[in-house]
């Protein structure tokens, strides 16, 4: 392969970005999901889009705010799901968001996602809420 023939091909696009604009198109502002979407989707939207990361029912506390998991701050109403790869599916598996959160109100299947939407602030349903100082 000849020297910088991968430099002067395309960018590829950043792996959560159709969802982001799905989230967008949907009216979904605020909700959860796992690590690695959280964060490349708050990136690729701007903000505009905020997903707390959790990992079960509770907060995963690496890169985020505090305030994204308070009830009283923030209102939260949807978790994005993974159906691979498993490293990923992890965080939210949607047995379990069932169990944490209750039957969703809806749920969506876009491309490798599961969007569950209730009509409730579910971050009331974490299992552990942090608390700021």
């Amino acid at each position: 392969m000849r020297r910088g023939h991968r430099a002067s091909q395309p960018a590829t696009p950043a792996a959560n970005l159709a969802l982001s604009h799905w989230l967008l198109a949907h009216h979904l502002r605020q909700g959860l999901s796992g690590y690695w979407q959280a964060n490349s989707v708050v990136l690729d939207s701007g903000g505009s889009v905020i997903l707390a990361p959790i990992y079960g029912g509770a907060p995963y506390l690496w890169d985020t705010k505090t305030a994204w998991y308070e009830p009283a701050d923030s209102y939260a109403n949807f978790v994005v799901s993974v159906t691979s790869p498993a490293s990923e599916a992890v965080f939210t598996r949607p047995a379990v968001m069932l169990r944490v959160f209750g039957p969703p109100a809806q749920t969506f299947r876009f491309q490798r996602y599961v969007i569950m939407v209730w009509d409730k602030n579910i971050l009331a349903d974490l299992e552990v809420t942090p608390r700021t100082s």
